[in-house]
């Protein structure tokens, strides 16, 4: 029997699974890494380190096959919207800079005052924000010109990953479709986002194919890796993309969920964009397969914020995240009339806005931190319930819905999005869907899947949530008024941004 490894390149840890040809996980790890704060709004990486961390997990990973004559294929996740100037010999010149970082919001707002952006959108499927590469290379150019002018390559941290194991940069087609300067209809570079950039193609990567292999590692890694014989490594796609694919969500219309650090919705459909809808992100899974959603800055980032807060000790044990939702359990829906804005780091989808700020409003003195922890959590909810009725606008109705990631291991949260959705949630058991979806598309790519739907024979539904019919009537009443909340504020988060940067 062959196996198949999956790697996937995430915000705090690298992982590795590795799955036989039933798609069965028979091993799996992972190696954590620090995030950089060096100021407000800025949110980096040590390339470096992340390059460390891949390396050890493959080697971990190898080290569990029994032969290795049986690696059939290595595929790869990451992270999506990071990057890393690198200079002709491809050593970096800066940290990378990953989503969740702000500080091109000016840059993302003058690009959004321009007649070409909505054009942009429209052949990127990218909506204008400062997540997007676009605006962190136009902050290079303002701001760092003594960078900008001796880039050689402005890349990804995976491109960084492959160009440091093979050597050349090479980018797939679904860590480019999230640049904001990638044209996903022609699957070619848009040529006005990169003038509005200030560069030209051979700054960047070449584009393959996500099912695109590469088999000469350099000597150095070959031996590193005590490989013998060369095996595939294919590019795979981005963590988002592959989240649908490992949860199982890979018919047109299906919509996976996950909340992991941030959090997303997600729908698999065979068409890239329908509708101008600029709320909603475009991404490319495969060959005419893609997926349209919205991810949000705010998921379990918020739970570690109120960890740490409110609860002594090691914010790293997960027994604190237990503790935190058993505190929110002790509480009625709707937090006795506490409602949370959970934009901590600002927001992305639905509202799209970088000046966005964390706000709780209901509070009174009936309120203590477990109605706050319970709010919190509504809100991260409400903030998913957004995106889901959004796509339904576009595609109609969503009656079940995929989930997976960290928060699955608790089903007082699991239920809780069932309440607020009124949606059945099929619960996979893949907590790192992406790591898996990297080895399924690593068995697409050398044949052992004919079509990416097959992988509907490895995923096993271990639970079902079905939505309480009262607590969803009470959510909806409270949903009207969370909606109502950032319209209202949008202005004053503004003022606030401006005085805080003056």
């Amino acid at each position: 029997m062959n196996y198949f490894v999956g790697i996937d390149i995430g915000t705090t840890h690298t992982k590795a699974v590795v799955v036989n040809g039933e798609g069965k996980t028979f091993f799996e790890t992972k190696k954590g890494y620090d995030l950089l704060h060096p100021q407000p709004g800025y949110e980096e990486q040590d390339a470096n380190i992340i390059l460390q961390a891949v390396v050890d997990v493959i080697k971990q990973a190898l080290l569990t096959v029994p032969q290795q004559d049986k690696i059939a294929a290595i595929g790869f996740s990451a992270a999506m919207h990071s990057i890393l100037p690198v200079d002709k010999q491809g050593n970096p010149l800066y940290n990378a800079i990953i989503w969740a970082d702000t500080r091109s919001k000016k840059e993302a707002w003058k690009i959004k005052q321009q007649a070409v952006s909505q054009s942009i959108y429209k052949n990127t499927g990218i909506p204008i924000h400062p997540m997007s590469p676009l605006c962190k290379i136009v902050w290079f150019k303002d701001h760092q010109p003594a960078i900008f002018a001796g880039t050689h390559k402005f890349i990804s941290i995976k491109e960084f990953i492959f160009s440091r194991l093979f050597g050349k940069y090479i980018v797939d087609y679904s860590i480019a479709s999230a640049t904001g300067y990638f044209n996903i209809r022609e699957r070619k570079w848009e040529q006005d986002a990169l003038d509005m950039a200030g560069i030209s193609e051979e700054k960047l990567s070449v584009p393959v194919d996500t099912i695109h292999a590469e088999y000469e590692l350099l000597p150095y890694y070959r031996d590193l890796f005590g490989l013998k014989e060369s095996i595939p490594f294919i590019t795979g796609s981005s963590d988002g993309c592959l989240a649908n694919l490992g949860s199982g969500a890979v018919v047109h219309g299906e919509t996976a969920l996950t909340i992991g650090t941030s959090g997303a919705v997600r729908m698999t459909v065979h068409e890239p964009i329908r509708a101008n809808n600029e709320s909603l992100f475009t991404y490319l899974l495969a060959d005419n397969i893609y997926v349209r959603g919205g991810a949000i800055n705010n998921g379990g980032i918020v739970l570690k914020w109120l960890a740490e807060l409110f609860l002594p000790g090691d914010q790293q044990d997960e027994s604190h995240y237990e503790e935190l939702l058993a505190l929110a359990s002790k509480v009625s829906p709707g937090a006795d009339g506490l409602l949370f804005l959970p934009y901590l780091l600002g927001e992305r989808a639905p509202v799209w806005d970088a000046d966005a700020k964390g706000v709780l409003t209901g509070l009174s003195l009936k309120h203590k931190k477990e109605h706050i922890v319970r709010a919190a959590l509504e809100g991260i909810c409400f903030t998913l319930y957004q995106i889901i009725k959004q796509l339904e606008v576009v595609y109609g109705e969503i009656k079940e819905i995929y989930v997976s990631g960290g928060f699955i291991r608790s089903s007082f949260w699991v239920q809780l999005i069932a309440d607020v959705t009124g949606k059945k949630l099929n619960v996979t058991g893949m907590k790192d869907a992406s790591a898996i979806g990297a080895a399924y598309l690593a068995m697409y790519a050398t044949g052992s899947l004919k079509d990416l739907a097959e992988v509907k024979q490895f995923t096993d539904i271990c639970d079902v949530y079905e939505p309480d019919a009262a607590n969803h009537e009470a959510y909806t009443k409270r949903f009207q008024v969370f909606n109502l909340l950032y319209p209202q504020l949008k202005d004053g988060f503004a003022a606030l941004s401006t005085i805080q940067e003056n």
